[in-house]
């Protein structure tokens, strides 16, 4: 049996941390619910600019000849950005590591790979009370307009009960396209932070809902109006502990766009048969992972924000 010489500890260790790391990326149970809250859109360029398409006509019934009209456009630009995660390791440690540490460090970085780009959707969506969307108004914001639609709000200042949770529907099933036609938008999903986690389950999941009266006491408890209809998104980058997000998952436009230019690859410096200079000079081989994306903004009429003032 052949004896491994230093020469050949970056080939070995890098062919199984690739294994292991492609393996961990396919399989590893990370948390993608975030995901539907996202349109998917594969990028070709550095970056890629949106038409926004306005509002598609309603039926209407056929008279004499068809009435095409004209969608209005509105341009609006994501940028591609490049994220990367990258560790090194030392000779010494692939020497002593008898317990597969080194594996399952490269099994953490994978998972990273595959949760990171939850965290930035999370961001980006807290975010949206002051960045701006395709109407050149915040994303949430209290005044969106567009032709005919009149003036809208998905910025609301409710707390999470069940009365206001029907309000937020309400709202959301008003709002009107650019032809002041309603758009019948269902809402679907609960975003909320964990410290909301138990009403929010509480909300979807009881039969009942206790009633209160001014006075403070329960009244009697009336059938819960919500329950079964809503899906929970509990996300721990939602940073205020007392805000609340609804949306529209349902449909093909979703409240954010995941542009994808470059999907996570594993990279290595140096263990591919010759010996590196960093291997050589210090017995350090690197690794690590990067990609290419970003997250940006959909359609504002999908979510709304909730966050109640102190």
């Amino acid at each position: 049996m052949g004896v491994n010489t230093p020469s050949d500890f970056p080939y070995h260790i890098v062919n199984a941390a690739r294994t292991t790391f492609n393996k961990e990326f396919r399989e590893g149970q990370i948390d993608e619910t975030w995901k539907s809250l996202c349109t998917e859109v594969p990028s070709t360029k550095s970056k890629e600019v949106y038409a926004m398409l306005g509002a598609t006509p309603k039926m209407r019934e056929w008279i004499d000849e068809r009435l095409p009209k004209l969608i209005k456009e509105y341009g609006f630009e994501i940028l591609n950005k490049k994220y990367e995660a990258s560790i090194a390791i030392t000779e010494e440690a692939i020497e002593d590591d008898q317990t597969g540490q080194i594996m399952l460090a490269i099994r953490d970085l994978a998972n990273e790979a595959r949760r990171f780009p939850g965290e930035r959707a999370m961001e980006v969506l807290v975010g949206g009370v002051s960045a701006e969307c395709y109407d050149g108004q915040y994303f949430f914001d209290t005044d969106h307009s567009e032709g005919a639609s009149g003036t809208q709000s998905n910025d609301l200042t409710l707390e999470l009960t069940s009365d206001n949770l029907a309000t937020v529907r309400a709202t959301m099933l008003r709002y009107k396209d650019d032809k002041g036609k309603p758009m019948g938008i269902v809402g679907d999903t609960l975003i909320v932070p964990p410290e909301l986690e138990k009403t929010s389950l509480e909300l979807i999941g009881a039969t009942e809902i206790a009633r209160y009266v001014a006075s403070g006491t329960d009244s009697a408890p009336t059938i819960n109006v919500h329950r079964g209809k809503y899906t929970v998104i509990v996300n721990p980058f939602i940073t205020d502990v007392d805000s609340w997000y609804f949306a529209c998952c349902n449909r093909p436009t979703k409240p954010l766009i995941y542009q994808t230019r470059r999907a996570p690859r594993f990279i290595t410096l140096g263990g591919t048969g010759s010996v590196s200079d960093d291997w050589f000079n210090s017995g350090v081989i690197k690794m690590g992972v990067d990609a290419r994306f970003n997250i940006g903004y959909g359609n504002w009429r999908y979510c709304i924000a909730c966050v109640p003032t102190s």
